[in-house]
């Protein structure tokens, strides 16, 4: 899906939900891992990459930036 955003030039915003689940210390690791792959891939329409808990909304900041970039 996201190569045929691409391929069609729309741009678009990648959000990882249930980062909660994630090991604390293994949340700087899986960051990195999905930005790897987005480069690997060759996805070039990808804007912003969220990291974010819905269960959990406070727990990580990108949350309400996520809200904010939605809904502006």
């Amino acid at each position: 899906l996201m190569k045929m955003l691409d391929a069609i030039g729309v741009d678009y915003d990648i959000v990882f939900n249930k980062f909660d689940q994630i090991d604390e210390e293994e949340r700087e690791k899986v960051k990195q891992q999905i930005g790897a792959e987005v480069k690997k891939l060759g996805l070039q329409r990808v804007k912003k990459i969220y990291f974010v808990s819905a269960k959990n909304p406070t727990m990580f900041p990108e949350w309400l930036t996520m809200v904010n970039d939605l809904t502006s």
